[in-house]
């Protein structure tokens, strides 16, 4: 089930050479560890790419949008061609379309996440006849 999250991250792409920044929630820590300006393998247009990884017990691949300092938001699409796992990590990476020239500061938010919930207890009550 795909669930709603409460979870960003902001960071100064200009300084993410310095080092990586990394957030954590529930367990997973999230870390935003490059991003680069290149050409979409598919479509051939300007785009950018950010890496990000994920350590912790994740239940699958997240939703993502990016926010720049001014409110503006941004598509983000995993590229699935470069993003794999392993239990307890994975390495995804993501193409962010739209933006021009990188701002001061920008917030990876997870919007949604795929949830499994095996701990539930439900039960239907059937009337007796």
């Amino acid at each position: 089930m795909l669930e709603p999250s409460y979870f960003a991250v902001s960071f100064a792409p200009k300084k993410l050479p310095v080092g990586p920044i990394t957030g954590e929630r529930e367990g997973i820590s999230y870390t935003i560890q490059k991003m680069s300006e290149m050409t979409h393998p598919k479509t051939n247009e300007k785009i950018w790419s950010i890496e990000v990884e994920a350590v912790g017990q994740s239940s699958g691949f997240p939703r993502w949008i990016l926010r720049d300092d001014l409110g503006k938001s941004y598509p983000v699409e995993i590229d699935y061609q470069n993003t794999w796992g392993e239990p307890g990590k994975i390495q995804e990476r993501l193409f962010i379309k739209d933006l021009k020239a990188l701002p001061g500061q920008l917030t990876l938010v997870l919007q949604a996440e795929k949830k499994a919930h095996a701990d539930v207890d439900w039960r239907i009550p059937i009337p007796a006849p």
